[in-house]
């Protein structure tokens, strides 16, 4: 396939195609094929133990933290997920301008950073999501690396607890709702999504995430019930995703 071949772009997707016939296919999509690679296993790790040591005389005493109540992370796994184009880089163009210079990567969008880390310092795990072919490269480096570098270089979390998604066969936004359906099956929550692109939202709303926390900018802005971010001002919104609380310990 060449570079974008049938993805039309970043988007993946055909307007042709009725939004009826979709609709159709993504309440077979629980049951149906997996187009979506997994090329980071999300989990949420736990906290190292520590051993204390009593003196001679028994004078030093084991300090623990009070417990706040909050289940283990590990146990209650809870999961938000980022459109990589559009919405954490700055353009849907970007992929588009990337491939055609390996030297020009996307810019950041700002505010995308914190909010992202936000949720994992709460106890998210996090998901990054494209609709790009998993075979695709940008010069000589596959797309999950050129990805992965692009993130850690803007200091996005990394690691344990994420997750990059990408398309590997068949429609790529039925994909997107295929997968989070069996992340649901897997005792994970879908609770938490952003994007700049109706069909996106429409799949990850399809996928379990309430559309009130369906969160959109730019074009997709509002669309399928989501909640638009006012003026795409992704940075006062990181604000409000710092002063959420914790929903579990590691």
């Amino acid at each position: 396939m060449g570079k974008l071949g049938k993805v039309s772009g970043e988007r993946g997707e055909s307007r042709g195609e009725s939004r009826a016939e979709r609709s159709r296919v993504l309440k077979r999509t629980a049951t149906g094929l997996l187009p979506l690679t997994m090329l980071v296993g999300a989990g949420c790790g736990s906290g190292n133990s520590g051993t204390a040591e009593g003196g001679l005389a028994q004078t030093a005493e084991t300090t623990e933290a009070p417990s706040t109540g909050l289940p283990s992370c590990a146990e209650s796994r809870h999961i938000a997920v980022f459109d990589f184009f559009g919405f954490l880089s700055a353009s849907d163009q970007d992929l588009r301008q990337w491939l055609d210079d390996p030297t020009d990567a996307p810019d950041v969008r700002p505010g995308t950073v914190e909010t992202v880390s936000g949720y994992r310092s709460a106890g998210y795990e996090i998901a990054y999501l494209t609709t790009v072919p998993v075979n695709m490269t940008i010069g000589d480096v596959p797309i999950d690396d050129a990805i992965r570098d692009w993130l850690a270089q803007h200091g996005f979390p990394g690691g344990g607890g994420t997750t990059i998604m990408t398309w590997e066969s068949g429609d790529a936004i039925v994909g997107i709702t295929n997968q989070l359906l069996r992340f649901a099956g897997q005792d994970i929550n879908v609770d938490i999504g952003y994007t700049d692109n109706e069909d996106k939202a429409y799949a990850i709303i399809t996928g379990g995430v309430p559309a009130e926390h369906m969160y959109t900018i730019g074009s997709g802005a509002g669309t399928e019930g989501s909640t638009a971010i006012p003026e795409d001002d992704v940075i006062r919104h990181a604000n409000f995703v710092a002063s959420l609380d914790k929903i579990c310990e590691d």
